[in-house]
C-alpha cells in the first residue's frame, strides 16, 4: 500500500509532481519497489518462458506436497507458553479418553480466517476437493490410531460470543469422564454470518480478553480436576490472566493463531510430540487495557506504558519472542565482532557478527528460534540524542535445527547490519548512529521486562554481550 496506494491516487500524480507536493526520485524509488517483483515474477515476459505460467488450482491445490507444507507452516507458527508439570507432550495410552471441546475445535471458518482461497463455509466459493482438518478431526485420526486404540469426543460447550451457558454440562460431565481435557476457544473472523465477528480488515476489538463465556466455560472445565490444555485460535493476541498462573486449573497454553487447512493435523503433532513446538510471539500478550495507551491519537511510542515490545516498560503477561518447547537449550559465550565500531557513516554492507552457543542439553529433536534484541542504553552520549529511544528492538533472528543428542553444542552466528542500530536523532530526526553502549541478548526469547521469566530456569535467559559505539 505505501508504494501502490491500490492506484486511486495515480491520476493526480502529474499534478502533484507540477505543484512540488512529490519528487520524480521518490515516484520513481515507489515506482522501483513496487515493479521488481513483477519482473522477477515474468509478469512481462512470454508466457511460453514463465515455467510457472501453466499452473492451475488442480495441479497445486491439495496435493499431498502442499498439504504437507500446510502442516508444517501451521506447526511451525504455534506457540507453546505454558507447560505446567510437563503435561505436553501427551502420552497416548491403549485406551485413553481425550475430551475436545470449545466454540473453535470443530469449526472450519477459524482455520483460514479472511481471505481464504479454500473454503467450504460461507465467505467464500468452496472448492469440494479441498479438505479442511479442524482440531477435532486431527484429534481424533491421531488418537485413535490403531497403536493407541484412545478415544476423542467432542462437546462444543459454549460459543464464541454469546452468554448461552446451555452447554456447559454435558462438557463438563464430558470432561470429568476423561483422562486430558483439550479446549479449542479464541476468536472468529467477519468471514462467517451472524453478530460474533471478532477481528476483520478494518474491525477493531474492544477488549483483548477472551469473548463471551468462554472463560467461565473453561474455568468450569479446569474446575474438574482433569488434565486441562487451552488453545486459543485468533489473529492477534489474547490476553488469558486468568489461566496463566501457576493454580488456575490449565497446565498448558498454546497459541495455534488461524492455522490453515492442516491446522488439526499440525495441532494434534504439536500436542502429542511429532512435533516439538518451536513457535514464538509474534505480539506482545499485555495483561490487560490498563497496558495500552490510553490516547491512540497520539502516536508516540514511547506515550506511557509504551506501544509494542519495542517500547513497554511494564511487564506484560507473555513478551513478544517468548515461547517454549519440550526440550531444555541453554545460550552462553556471547561474542560480537567487531566488539566496538566508530560513530558515523558506515557502509551499507557493514555488519557486527553477533556468534553464540548454543547447547541442546536434552530433550527432543526439533528447531530453535534464536533471537538477537539491541537496547541503547540511556547514559548514551547526548549530542545526537534520539528523538525516541526503544527499550528493546528484535534485530535478527534465525531458525536452526536442534539434534536430540544430550550436550550436543552448535555456534550460532548472526549478522547485526550496522545500519540497524540507527535511531531518529536530532531535530531535524535524521537517522544517526548514536554514540554510546548497546546491549545485545541473543537467545531463545528477548530480554525479560522487568524480570519477566525470572522465576523459570536460565534455558530462558539469553546470553548478552556489549556493543561501544564511539
Amino acid at each position: 500500500g505505501t508504494d501502490l496506494c491500490c492506484g486511486d491516487e495515480y491520476s493526480n500524480l502529474a499534478e502533484a509532481l507540477d505543484l512540488s507536493m512529490v519528487t520524480r526520485d521518490t515516484l520513481e524509488t515507489a515506482a522501483t519497489r513496487a515493479l521488481t517483483q513483477r519482473f522477477e515474477l515474468g509478469m512481462f515476459d512470454p508466457l511460453e518462458s514463465v515455467p510457472w505460467a501453466d499452473l492451475s488450482a488442480s495441479t497445486i491445490v491439495d496435493t499431498a506436497s502442499m498439504r504437507s507444507l500446510a502442516s508444517r507452516m501451521a506447526a511451525e507458527s504455534m506457540v507453546l507458553v505454558k507447560n505446567e508439570g510437563a503435561l505436553l507432550p501427551l502420552q497416548p495410552t491403549k485406551g485413553m479418553r481425550v475430551a475436545v471441546l470449545g466454540p473453535n475445535a470443530n469449526r472450519t471458518a477459524t482455520l483460514l480466517s479472511n481471505y481464504p482461497g479454500c473454503t467450504d463455509e460461507p465467505g467464500g466459493d468452496p472448492l469440494p476437493e479441498c479438505t479442511l482438518v479442524t482440531p477435532l478431526a486431527g484429534m481424533k485420526s491421531a488418537i485413535e490410531a490403531a497403536e493407541y486404540g484412545g478415544s476423542v469426543e467432542f462437546q462444543q460447550g459454549c460459543d464464541i460470543d454469546t452468554d448461552d451457558t446451555s452447554g456447559f454440562d454435558a462438557a463438563v460431565e464430558l470432561a470429568r469422564q476423561s483422562d486430558v481435557a483439550v479446549i479449542v476457544g479464541g476468536l472468529i473472523t467477519c468471514q462467517e454470518t451472524g453478530d460474533q465477528c471478532q477481528e476483520a480488515e478494518a474491525y477493531d476489538r474492544v477488549a483483548i480478553g477472551l469473548p463471551g463465556v468462554q472463560e467461565d466455560f473453561i474455568k468450569a472445565v479446569a474446575a474438574t480436576g482433569t488434565p486441562t490444555v487451552l488453545v486459543i485460535l485468533s489473529g492477534a493476541s489474547v490476553s488469558l490472566p486468568a489461566f496463566a498462573a501457576a493454580d488456575s486449573g490449565v497446565a498448558a497454553i498454546v497459541y495455534g493463531w488461524y492455522p490453515g487447512e492442516e491446522g488439526g493435523t499440525a495441532l494434534a503433532d504439536v500436542l502429542l510430540g511429532a512435533v516439538n513446538p518451536s513457535g514464538r510471539l509474534p505480539e506482545t500478550v499485555f495483561t490487560g487495557l490498563d497496558q495500552l495507551p490510553e490516547d491512540y491519537l497520539s502516536l508516540a511510542m514511547d506515550d506511557a506504558p509504551g506501544r509494542t515490545h519495542r517500547y513497554l516498560t511494564e511487564t506484560p503477561l507473555y513478551a513478544f519472542g517468548f515461547g517454549l518447547s519440550y526440550s531444555r537449550r541453554t545460550y552462553s559465550q556471547l561474542t560480537l565482532e567487531p566488539a566496538s565500531i566508530e560513530a558515523g557513516a558506515h557502509d551499507p554492507s557493514a555488519v557486527v557478527a553477533a556468534s553464540v552457543v548454543l547447547e541442546c542439553e536434552s530433550g527432543p529433536a526439533g528447531d530453535e528460534v534464536v533471537q538477537l534484541y539491541v537496547s541503547l542504553r540511556e547514559d548514551a552520549g547526548r549530542a545526537g540524542d534520539a528523538v525516541s529511544r526503544p527499550v528493546r528492538e528484535l534485530k535478527g533472528f534465525s531458525r536452526v535445527a536442534c539434534g536430540d543428542e544430550a550436550g550436543a553444542k552448535q555456534t550460532v552466528t548472526i549478522d547485526l547490519p550496522v545500519e540497524e542500530l540507527y535511531l531518529a536523532a536530532g531535530a531535524d530526526s535524521t537517522m544517526q548512529l548514536i554514540e554510546g553502549t548497546y546491549d545485545i541478548w541473543v537467545g531463545g526469547v528477548g530480554p525479560a521486562p522487568q524480570g519477566l521469566h525470572a522465576d523459570l530456569d536460565e534455558q530462558l535467559q539469553p546470553a548478552h554481550a556489549t556493543l561501544v559505539v564511539g
